[in-house]
């Protein structure tokens, strides 16, 4: 089996830690590929002063959404067009400065009184122009499906609409983020998502289900996705974003205690392209 590269999100493991030391000791439990949400802004700068300071890739980042209103609109609403992009563009400086190439970005919840379809539109319209922003940086941007019992109203709620949006988008710089704990938490199979859109997926995200907890912790197991993954060929990063409900050290003894026939590798991507090269 093909060593697994596994990336520590930032937005939930390390929590035991303040957000500007999470990067550190990420580095310290062994890995060499992280992400992250959109940081504070007052902690923006810091935070990647930590993380250029470190022997450490990373693997996407969240952009963040201040165009989002009370109802939780974003791309999907065109009176918030003009941040939305000054908020992407924001998210590419932030990658660059990082060494990212993958932005993560939200597409927003449905506004009470308008179409669903008529706002689909308008977010298919909206990622169309920030795809040309994130190809002229070299960058990807992520759609990432939101289950409806965690995200209600989320306006992409499973790995099939997601599909449907990218294609309807129709640019290389899109593609999707398949969380497999989003998938399953939607009545999913994530194993047979993985197979059906693997031609779409350009990172994978990980927790168990129920509860988004370490793996173990429920009934999705992690083997069995990092043998699908191998199977379909991926060979990017698995982003653990769990919950550890106590050290996160503690819960990552499933890479310790993984089977004799799945060797593990921490490594960062940088290194793999090299090899690669």
């Amino acid at each position: 089996m093909t060593p697994v590269l596994w990336s520590a999100n930032l937005g939930l493991l390390f929590a035991e830690h303040p957000l500007l030391d999470r990067p550190a000791a990420a580095v310290t439990c062994g890995f060499g590929t992280i992400e992250c949400w959109w940081p504070p802004d007052d902690q923006a700068r810091a935070l990647t002063e930590r993380i250029r300071a470190l022997p450490v890739d990373v693997a996407c980042i969240n952009a963040g959404c201040a165009s989002a209103d009370a109802h939780g609109a974003c791309l999907n609403d065109p009176e918030h067009r003009d941040t939305a992009q000054r908020d992407f563009r924001a998210a590419v400086e932030l990658a660059r400065a990082v060494g990212a190439r993958r932005i993560n970005l939200p597409i927003g919840h449905l506004v009470e009184g308008r179409s669903v379809q008529g706002q689909l539109r308008e977010a298919t319209a909206a990622v169309r122009e920030l795809a040309e922003i994130a190809a002229a940086a070299a960058m990807t941007i992520l759609i990432e499906p939101l289950n409806a019992a965690d995200a209600p109203g989320y306006l992409i709620a499973d790995a099939d609409a997601a599909a449907e949006f990218i294609e309807g988008v129709g640019s290389d710089a899109v593609r999707m983020l398949f969380d497999a704990y989003h998938c399953a938490r939607s009545g999913g199979d994530p194993i047979a998502n993985v197979y059906r859109h693997v031609d779409l997926i350009d990172h994978v995200q990980y927790a168990d289900s129920p509860g988004r907890g370490r793996p173990g912790s429920g009934r999705s197991d992690v083997w069995t996705l990092v043998d699908a993954l191998a199977a379909v060929g991926y060979d990017g990063a698995v982003g653990l974003e769990y919950r550890s409900h106590g050290w996160t050290a503690d819960s990552l003894l499933f890479i310790v205690e993984a089977p004799t026939s799945a060797p593990i590798a921490h490594g960062r991507i940088s290194e793999r392209q090299e090899l690669a090269s």
